[in-house]
C-alpha cells in the first residue's frame, strides 16, 4: 500500500536507524548548481550514518542528451534502475532521501524512485539541518570506511547484494502538446521563484520569461523557514488557489529537478499529483520558435 505521506520526521528516521531489520537505504541528495562537486564534497566530510550519495549530474540526470530533453534529462530508465541494483535495492526497499534544501533536489529522486515501482519512499522533511538539530549523529569518509562491508575483491559492498531492477518503466512525463493543453486551460504551473518566472531576472538559461499561459507557485513558498514543508492543510489551501484539481495539472521549473518538489507538496497535501514535464524551461527554449512570455 502507498505511503500515507511521502514525508520522513527526525524522530522516525531515528528510530529507524537504530533497527537492524529491515535497515532503510538512504541517499544523500545534495547539490549545488554553482559547484557540481561541492555535494560529494559536504557527503564525504559528514552524512547521515549508512547514507550513499546520489549525484544529479552523474546519477539522476543524462547530460549527453540533447538540449530540447533540458539541463538535467532524465537518464534511460534501464539505467537508473541498474544504479539502483548496484545499490542493492528493489522495489520493496524502504528509501528515505535527503538534501539540505527543503527537499529541491531529495525531491527529484523521491519522483524517480517511485515512477520506477518503489513503494516506500520517504523524503526527510527538514533534511540534513533538521537530522543534526534532532540529535543525530554524523558519519564521514573515513568512519564510512571502516563500518564497510568489504567485498570479495576487498572492495566495499552494497547492504544487499545486487539485483537486476525486475522491470523498468518509462517515465511517466508530460509532452510538449500536454504542456500546451494545460497552459490553455490553466492547468500549467511554473516551480520557479517570482523573478525567474516574471522574466526580471534569469541567472542559468539563455532566455528569460515562462511559458505562455503557465500559473507561478515558486516552491519556496511551500516551505517554513526552517526548510520544512508546510502543514497540510496550508499546502492544500495553496495548492487549490492555484487549480481546483492539481491531478489535472503539469508542473515544470527550469530544468525538471524542483518541479518535482511541487509533485511531492501536492503529495504531502493529499491533493493528488501533477504530472512533470521533464525538459522544463531549459528544454522548451531549446526549440526554435518557441514563445515565451
Amino acid at each position: 500500500m502507498p505511503n500515507p505521506s511521502p514525508l520522513i520526521a527526525t524522530a522516525d528516521l531515528l528510530r529507524l536507524t537504530q533497527q537492524h531489520t529491515p535497515a532503510p537505504i538512504i541517499f544523500d541528495c545534495r547539490f549545488s548548481l554553482a559547484d557540481d562537486a561541492a555535494g560529494e564534497r559536504a557527503f564525504l566530510d559528514g552524512h547521515i550514518p549508512g547514507a550513499r550519495y546520489a549525484h544529479l549530474n552523474r546519477d539522476l540526470s543524462d547530460l549527453a542528451a540533447p538540449s530540447s530533453e533540458g539541463r538535467h534529462p532524465l537518464p534511460a530508465p534501464d539505467n537508473f534502475c541498474a544504479w539502483l541494483a548496484e545499490h542493492g535495492a528493489s522495489p520493496s526497499s524502504r528509501f528515505v532521501v535527503y538534501d539540505d534544501a527543503g527537499g529541491a533536489i531529495a525531491g527529484r529522486l523521491w519522483w524517480m524512485l517511485r515512477a520506477q515501482g518503489a513503494r516506500d519512499v520517504r523524503v526527510l522533511d527538514g533534511g540534513l539541518a533538521a537530522w543534526c538539530e534532532a540529535g543525530g549523529t554524523l558519519e564521514n569518509r573515513e568512519l564510512a570506511a571502516k563500518h564497510a562491508r568489504p567485498g570479495p575483491d576487498g572492495r566495499s559492498a552494497a547492504t544487499s547484494d545486487p539485483r537486476p531492477w525486475p522491470k523498468c518503466r518509462p517515465w511517466p512525463v508530460a509532452t510538449r502538446e500536454d504542456v500546451l493543453q494545460a497552459a490553455a486551460t490553466g492547468r500549467l504551473v511554473d516551480a520557479r521563484d517570482a523573478r525567474r518566472y516574471a522574466g526580471i531576472e534569469e541567472p542559468i538559461d539563455p532566455v528569460a520569461g515562462h511559458i505562455p499561459g503557465a500559473k507561478n507557485l515558486p516552491y519556496k513558498q511551500l516551505l517554513s523557514a526552517g526548510g520544512y514543508l508546510l502543514p497540510t492543510h496550508r499546502l492544500a489551501e495553496t495548492w487549490l488557489a492555484v487549480a481546483e484539481r492539481p491531478a489535472d495539472c503539469v508542473v515544470y521549473c527550469g530544468s525538471g529537478v524542483s518541479a518535482c518538489h511541487l509533485i511531492l507538496s501536492a503529495a504531502a497535501a493529499g491533493v493528488g499529483e501533477p504530472r512533470l514535464f521533464a525538459p522544463s524551461w531549459s528544454g522548451w527554449i531549446s526549440k526554435p520558435g518557441v514563445e515565451a512570455s
